[in-house]
């Protein structure tokens, strides 16, 4: 595979739903009735793009968000473009806010077509205690480390999937079509929750796998601008060190939990039902399904016998389905992408960071 390879890209992914509950007590039928007539006739569409230097160090990408439901539809433009080669990142977001968005802003704010963050200058105490140009340039730093876990783990991770070559087709992208080899991985319940023990197992045993975790949360514990942070990281490495010691034991409590929940139903008869269409190494097509089902008396049945509490009623009745059906095209891989950046200035847009600041302004002072 060579999607880690990809320094330009066209994505433009599709997602429906579908809501039907039965078997609810009358108002609660009611709600979910209603429910389901918004949410069945919703779509949600992203299209994004973006390019990047091979170091993955500038970037630009340009998303936009298209969410139509019945009698509304809703359009959000946002722009990113970064630069962490120097030693003080620039990030710049930009958002076009929808006119039901501006309608709610105060009046200095609602003429403004754009709004825009930027995340190096968050580090103030209004916005928390962590340097926001050090977590840009962890995220940097930490890239190429994570991608060398990834590696090295997904050798040694290998559940009881099996994924079907279902042979060479013709895919259609943005751009052209052209053939790709088609792989499906489908998982019933009993299959998803068999991946949900490996996965948890495998992981917890693997020694590379709990370094990895220690070192990212040091890391992440080092960003906080706290006076006892040495203190922080002194009480974690102990913590930490005495989880792996009683893995044993979290495992068995861990195991017993999907045990009780191999008797609750997550998936309905469709499953998880995924498609992946690969062209020269790259991903240019995913097509998915995942179809969830819960029963509420099961999931209080569940609840119960984890709690050990086995005497509690089970009142709630009636069964929710929800399915999730969406599609993923790929295209210009690598190829010469334009990103028009937007250029905002104090007449058409306007810092998040001013918006909070007035926000502040506008709550009383307890006495």
């Amino acid at each position: 595979m060579k999607m880690q390879n990809v320094n330009s890209v066209h994505s433009k992914t599709t997602m429906t739903f579908q809501l039907n509950g039965t078997g609810f007590e009358p108002d609660a039928q009611q709600q979910i009735n209603q429910t389901a007539m918004f949410v069945n006739n919703a779509k949600l569409e992203c299209d994004v793009k973006t390019k990047s230097n091979t170091q993955k160090t500038i970037s630009k990408s340009k998303m936009v968000v298209d969410y139509a439901t019945e009698g509304m539809t809703m359009n959000i433009p946002l722009w990113v473009e970064s630069d962490l080669t120097g030693s003080a990142p620039k990030i710049t977001e930009i958002i076009k806010l929808p006119p039901m968005a501006t309608a709610a802003l105060p009046p200095q704010f609602a003429s403004k077509e754009y709004m825009v963050l930027n995340p190096t200058d968050m580090s103030s105490p209004a916005t928390g205690s962590i340097d926001m140009t050090k977590l840009m340039n962890f995220n940097k730093d930490f890239h190429n480390t994570f991608i060398r876990f990834l590696n090295s783990y997904s050798q040694r991770f290998n559940p009881s999937i099996d994924v079907t070559d279902k042979g060479i087709q013709h895919v259609t992208t943005r751009d052209d079509s052209r053939s790709a080899r088609i792989y499906e991985l489908k998982l019933n319940d009993a299959q998803f929750k068999d991946f949900i023990r490996y996965t948890v197992n495998n992981f917890v045993k693997d020694e590379k796998a709990m370094d990895f975790v220690k070192e990212f949360i040091t890391q992440v514990i080092e960003l906080n601008q706290i006076p006892d942070n040495t203190n922080s990281l002194n009480d974690f490495s102990q913590e930490f060190d005495k989880f792996k010691a009683d893995r044993p034991q979290f495992l068995v409590k861990f195991n017993n939990i999907i045990d009780q929940l191999n008797k609750t139903t997550l998936l309905g008869d469709k499953g998880i039902d995924l498609q992946y269409a690969i062209s020269n190494g790259y991903i240019i097509q995913e097509i998915g399904t995942i179809d969830f089902k819960f029963n509420v008396a099961q999931i209080a049945q569940l609840m119960n016998t984890l709690s050990g509490n086995q005497t509690a009623s089970l009142d709630g009745v009636g069964t929710l389905n929800l399915q999730i059906n969406f599609s993923t095209t790929n295209s210009e891989i690598n190829d010469r992408i334009e990103i028009w950046i937007p250029k905002v200035n104090t007449t058409n847009s306007f810092n998040y960071l001013d918006l909070m600041n007035s926000n502040n302004l506008l709550v009383p002072e307890k006495s």
